[in-house]
């Protein structure tokens, strides 16, 4: 999903827009004198910002392991991927295309769809969605 960018005058004049958009999952820039001067996000992904930072510091000290970072940026990641088909339908891919994006960056292992899928893995991989879909806007 690409960036919306937005002088600062115009983002005074459609605040109520702008919240909605953001609300969505949508990222705006908000610019002043041809400048980017703020940033504005959804409260869930920023949520999930504040959630990741710690874990990336101590993960880049060597203080922890990469399992929990990789599961919030998995989510954030999923989430996005989300919010962009829900903006935009015509994005839907067939689903081994996606797997393969998927895997590509980093979201899902390479290995088969029969072997990722099996007894303990199936409900841990139910339990990530449950926890992933409890962070979507319910309205």
């Amino acid at each position: 999903m690409a960036v919306k960018t937005l002088k600062s005058e115009a983002a005074r004049q459609q605040w109520g827009e702008i919240l909605d958009t953001a609300r969505t999952g949508q990222e705006i820039v908000i610019e002043r004198y041809n400048k980017p001067v703020a940033v504005l996000l959804g409260f869930q992904e920023y949520e999930k910002l504040m959630q990741v930072f710690p874990l990336m510091l101590d993960f880049i000290e060597g203080k922890d392991d990469a399992a929990e970072l990789n599961s919030l940026l998995t989510q954030i990641i999923a989430h996005r991927r989300l919010q962009e088909y829900l903006a935009d339908p015509s994005l839907g891919v067939p689903y081994e295309e996606f797997r393969l994006r998927m895997v590509a960056e980093g979201v899902l292992e390479a290995e088969s769809r029969e072997s990722a899928y099996k007894g303990k893995e199936l409900e841990t991989l139910r339990n990530r969605i449950r926890a992933f879909l409890d962070t979507l806007p319910n309205d």
